[in-house]
């Protein structure tokens, strides 16, 4: 049985494919707000991995009060970013490293940046999109 998100992503497809919308547009509404944490449930300077719909993501806190959220899959070879070791998220399958910040890689194998994943602060609870 298809999800409701690749229905809608289906959709999506057919319905750009003849000028009625963009992909991108349908595509933001199949996307779902998950409240995933407590803003202090992410140590600072840590970060913490996390189930989200069916999507892996890490949510660091490289400074207190600023969280970034990052899909967690690795670049390098599909591994799984999932702790943080001074100012760089690690992969534990092969060590590639990656800014806390930004995801952009910063050592070990990986080509490129972890994708983003958007995140809401709303009071204290901390909200991704997938």
């Amino acid at each position: 049985m298809l999800s409701r998100r690749s229905l809608l992503i289906g959709i999506a497809a057919t319905l750009s494919s003849v000028g009625f919308t963009s992909a991108g547009e349908l595509a933001a509404f199949a996307a779902k707000t998950y409240t995933v944490a407590k803003k202090t449930d992410i140590p600072l300077k840590g970060g913490k991995l996390f189930d989200v719909g069916g999507k892996s993501v890490f949510i660091t806190q490289p400074q207190s009060g600023v969280f970034r959220a990052f899909n967690s899959m690795c670049t390098h070879a599909g591994g799984t970013v999932n702790k943080v070791v001074g100012t760089s998220m690690v992969c534990a399958s092969h060590g590639a490293k990656f800014d806390v910040s930004s995801g952009k890689p910063v050592g070990g194998p990986a080509p490129s940046a972890l994708a983003k994943v958007t995140l809401i602060i709303s009071g204290n609870n901390l909200k991704v999109t997938i």
